[in-house]
């Protein structure tokens, strides 16, 4: 039942006509995963501050979030996309999608970003073994999520139940 549930709500917002294996599906599953995140409101500096979504390494991709965030929400809250080339004002961010373009520099982000409130997001192999929060993977040419709940607890972003039954993989212990 919440299997269904859970579908129910990912899918009731239009989905992407693009192929499984594309920027525009791992943009839409990005938004759509984060109205599954508990966003405490001490991360914004006023009621009305947006939920920052910053990406990190492939400018490019800055274009098609913003795009695909247009009109949507997180509780209540206006969703705005931004790139982000500097690694020191990643911290400013609520959600940071990292580029596989910055594989050789996750050890690095990582690490700066450790004690932050950020959910991180990549399809970087290995992501979440990393210390990564959410790793997208692809399998038969179907996007599939894996979570890192330990790292998710640590910053203090709690991840629906329903969510972390959808995915593939996760980490609690």
């Amino acid at each position: 039942m919440y299997n269904l549930l859970f579908l129910t709500i990912l899918y009731m917002l239009p989905a992407p006509r693009v192929m499984a294996n594309s920027p525009e599906t791992e943009a839409d599953y990005l938004i759509r995963i984060t109205q599954f995140v508990t966003w405490s409101p001490q991360f914004f500096s006023t009621m009305a501050s947006p939920l920052e979504i910053c990406i990190f390494g492939n400018a490019q991709f800055q274009n098609l979030f913003e795009k695909i965030a247009v009109g949507r929400q997180v509780e209540s809250r206006a969703i705005v996309v931004r790139q982000e080339a500097n690694i020191y004002k990643l911290n400013t961010c609520h959600v940071i999608y990292i580029d596989e373009s910055q594989e050789q520099q996750l050890t690095r982000i990582l690490t700066i970003l450790k004690n932050r409130s950020v959910l991180t997001v990549s399809t970087i192999p290995n992501f979440i073994d990393s210390g990564g929060t959410i790793g997208f993977t692809y399998q038969n040419n179907k996007l599939l999520f894996e979570i890192n709940q330990l790292v998710a607890k640590m910053k203090g972003l709690p991840i629906s139940s329903k969510l972390l039954r959808q995915s593939v993989r996760v980490i609690d212990k």
